[in-house]
């Protein structure tokens, strides 16, 4: 059966709300097994930051982008987000990262337009994150550059650059096609992407179109990623 035909994801693409109480009832059991076997900093970290802002990843996601974020500190590189929202996961990332630098990319104005592709799923100046609440939330972060705009063309700033850990949580299409287009070609060996949302039909059509379908390990939940050579 095709995700655009099961009932969740009918249910998921009428209703913002439904979404959001999936997504909690998810996270909550996620946080209560994961309490057994889990760094407990690590799962108050999660938590924390879920109280204070919107955490638009699962428990098991939050966990593990950390968990990767802090494995790359490794590899050579600076880091980056495309697709910051309000800066939760950010915040996620900062914790992890270590002494590299991290570059944040959002229109910091909501979602652009939305395109076939996309399956209709999202709507245009949906997410909207501003600029000086997410840079107030993420103060205590150092090392941290924002790039306020429409990526790839705010990618200019970073064109020179190397990447070891890059996360992608644009939502859609285009966004994830022009990223995995800027970012690939820049990692470092033994980098990563990783991305969100990979299961909505505009994500994984960006990874195939992108060439990258044969190299995508899919994760927990809706995320997945691709290890450079």
């Amino acid at each position: 059966m095709q995700q655009e035909e099961s009932f969740v994801y009918k249910l998921i693409k009428k209703s913002m709300f439904a979404r959001r109480t999936l997504h909690n009832m998810v996270s909550n059991i996620q946080a209560a097994l994961l309490s057994g076997y889990k760094d407990p900093e690590i799962l108050n970290l999660i938590a924390k930051v879920r109280k204070e802002n919107e955490l638009w990843v699962t428990t098991a996601e939050a966990a593990l982008i950390h968990s990767f974020a802090k494995a790359q500190r490794r590899v050579p590189g600076d880091m980056a987000e495309v697709g910051v929202y309000k800066g939760a996961t950010a915040r996620m990332i900062c914790d992890a990262k270590g002494d590299a630098t991290l570059h944040l990319f959002d229109t910091f104005a909501g979602l652009p337009n939305p395109k076939k592709e996309d399956g209709g799923f999202f709507e245009e100046g949906m997410f909207t994150g501003l600029l000086p609440e997410v840079q107030e939330y993420l103060s205590s972060c150092s090392t941290i550059h924002f790039h306020p705009g429409l990526f790839p063309e705010t990618g200019k700033a970073v064109q020179d650059k190397k990447f070891s850990f890059v996360y992608l949580d644009v939502d859609m299409y285009q966004s994830t096609k022009d990223s995995l287009d800027f970012f690939y070609p820049r990692m470092n060996s033994r980098g990563i992407i990783m991305s969100h949302d990979y299961q909505f039909p505009g994500i994984k059509k960006a990874f195939v179109d992108a060439g990258l379908q044969d190299q995508v390990i899919e994760l927990v939940d809706s995320l997945c990623m691709v290890i450079i050579d």
